[in-house]
């Protein structure tokens, strides 16, 4: 059930109040003073009920449009969210609260608008100069903007107004991390979890942190997770844990299977869920999507058109969300997002399902024993090679554990830029962080090796000058001059990023954290790719990937090689060319976007796991 009804903005405030003499007799500070005892006692939709009461009476109080909007923010509701505290904002000039500066600041930034937060975040920090918190949300939207020093300069002043401000020397520990200096942004991540009033998000950053590590010890992450869940599991009331379940255990029926996401939006995520939206048989399966989306898009509305239940668990806390869960009968939970950014599986913890997995949003342990399996294939995670790797018992899929679904924008494949060029170039569109020492050393004994290749590298942080700077430092310790390297920053629309893989001959990927997203999409552009197998599972998807479309020549066993298949590759453009010119076709036919048969692969692994719960 929708928070708000149906079209509850569009149809407007007063559209539920009809009778004006009804309404003047109506006490207005009643309705208000109750609106914010239910409010802050958690009790939502009494809240909203009363807060329209409250505004029925007078439409224009500046604190009732305020608070209402930040309901509605609670609730996921960022367009009405910010309509409503302009309003406010409008109805208190010409004196404006800062906080309502502030918090529509945090919501435009939700949105996705950060030009527009920074505006209205400076306009909070006018009245408020000395505000922490303030500071800590322009930095929010800068960083957004990819202006990532400005935004870590905003973000040390924030911790320094306040030595309590967690989540502002967190997101300064996430700039650290993304220009690899990992070590020194897991001890200022931990900080943060230790004086941070709610400090999920930044234990959830330090557990991130760990997997950007150039030497993965797996057994180190897998501890790290369980470490963090033991922690956790002391902070919740054990008493609302399930230890039984009313699920019929019938092997044969219709399962009922839940996916938790924060990323039913434009996100990689909703490359790799879509296909199972679209093909699972609904015989077999019937999906539940609890969707922890803040800021729902197009994207979001085309996958409700798949035949899913749909939950909007934004404002939930996980004992309410387990309890819908546990109300609707799942039988089988998985999170799709582990320790990612707006997650929820902390939900898992209260066992609200009798079968709990973890799958393709995060590519470690959840930490958590409610966790029953990781959902993963034999590459990723070989037989007795990973299963000491994760808190989860591991559920492997045949083939692959990966369906990628091709972009909706059509982006055409042109020629490979080498035809045209006379030299081959290099790329890499993986995140910064990705790119540590190990991996630029090998990228400059290949550019040593092909003296005319040049090298196009292209993340978020490097539309950064600052750390676009400091990449080419790197980058020239190892003889590549600047000459012959196009350093680019983010690029927005999704249909501009894929035309840049026309600039692109052969993709680097990185190691040990392999690329995923970024791999798919520059195969579907026909740009071959050169992987190295590692020993745990973020270095092994590149393998996966390029196995399932009969690649697996382009998977290098160490470094040596993968430096001698990239020079080998690129001394053979015949092959590159052809590759550009079949490489679409070639994806279609594999295994990796065969689609009905990864959904048959998904319900076969469901119903093992599930005959296995009713032995």
């Amino acid at each position: 059930m929708e928070p708000f009804g149906n079209g509850w903005y569009r149809d407007g405030l007063l559209s539920l109040w009809g009778n004006a003499d009804i309404i003047g007799t109506m006490n207005f500070n009643t309705f208000l003073a109750d609106a914010f005892a239910h409010h802050k006692a958690g009790r939502l939709q009494e809240a909203e009920q009363a807060y329209r009461q409250a505004l029925a009476i007078n439409p224009r109080h500046p604190e009732a449009l305020h608070h209402f909007g930040l309901l509605a923010h609670q609730v996921g509701r960022n367009d009405a969210a910010a309509d409503l505290i302009n309003q406010a904002i409008a109805s208190a000039t010409p004196w404006v609260p800062a906080n309502y500066y502030g918090n529509l600041g945090w919501i435009l930034y939700q949105l996705g608008r950060a030009v527009e937060a920074e505006q209205v975040t400076r306009e909070a920090l006018k009245r408020e100069p000395a505000s922490s918190s303030w500071h800590n949300n322009l930095g929010n939207a800068l960083y957004l903007q990819g202006r990532i020093t400005e935004a870590a300069a905003f973000w040390k002043k924030s911790f320094e107004l306040d030595k309590n401000a967690g989540g502002a020397l967190s997101n300064y520990a996430n700039v650290l991390q993304e220009t690899g200096q990992i070590q020194e942004a897991m001890a200022a991540h931990k900080r943060a979890a230790e004086i941070a009033p709610q400090p999920d998000a930044a234990w959830d950053n330090y557990l991130r942190d760990v997997g950007f590590l150039t030497d993965l010890d797996p057994l180190f992450v897998k501890n790290e997770h369980e470490n963090w869940a033991a922690t956790f599991l002391k902070t919740i009331d054990q008493k609302l844990v399930r230890t039984s379940h009313k699920n019929e255990k019938n092997k044969e029926k219709t399962l009922k299977v839940g996916l938790i996401s924060p990323d039913f939006r434009l996100h990689s995520v909703t490359y790799f869920i879509e296909p199972l939206l679209r093909q699972a048989d609904r015989n077999k399966l019937q999906l539940f999507c609890y969707s922890n989306v803040h800021a729902p898009d197009d994207v979001t509305a085309r996958l409700q058109t798949y035949p899913a239940t749909w939950r909007n668990i934004v404002g939930l806390t996980d004992v309410q969300a387990a309890e819908q869960i546990e109300k609707d009968g799942i039988d089988i939970l998985i999170d799709l997002g582990g320790h990612t950014s707006a997650n929820r599986c902390r939900i898992l913890a209260y066992k609200p399902a009798p079968i709990q997995m973890t799958y393709l949003g995060y590519p470690y342990s959840t930490g958590l024993k409610a966790c029953d399996y990781k959902l993963t294939d034999e590459i990723s995670d070989p037989v007795g090679e990973s299963d000491s790797h994760y808190t989860e018992k591991l559920l492997r899929m045949p083939i692959s554990s990966w369906c990628f679904e091709p972009p909706k924008f059509n982006v055409p494949v042109g020629p490979a830029p080498h035809e045209s060029n006379g030299y081959v170039t290099f790329g890499s569109f993986n995140t910064y962080n990705k790119t540590n020492d190990r991996v630029l050393d090998a990228w400059g004994k290949i550019m040593a090796r092909v003296p005319d290749a040049r090298l196009f590298i292209k993340c978020h942080g490097l539309g950064d000058p600052q750390i676009k700077a400091g990449l080419m430092a790197r980058l020239k310790a190892r003889g590549i001059d600047e000459s012959r390297v196009t350093i680019m920053g983010r690029e927005v629309r999704t249909d501009s990023h894929l035309s840049l893989y026309s600039k692109v001959d052969i993709a680097l990927d990185t190691f040990p954290y392999n690329g995923t997203t970024t791999t798919c999409e520059a195969l579907w552009q026909g740009v071959p790719v050169v992987t190295r197998e590692g020993h745990m599972h973020v270095a092994r998807v590149g393998e996966t990937l390029l196995m399932a479309v009969g690649l697996g020549d382009l998977v290098a066993k160490d470094i040596d090689s993968y430096v001698e298949l990239v020079v080998k590759l690129a001394g053979d453009k015949a092959r590159i060319s052809e590759l550009r010119r079949t490489m679409r076709e070639r994806m279609l036919k594999s295994p990796l976007c065969d689609q009905p048969a990864f959904a048959r692969r998904f319900e076969d692994a469901m119903r093992q796991a599930w005959a296995g719960y009713c032995s």
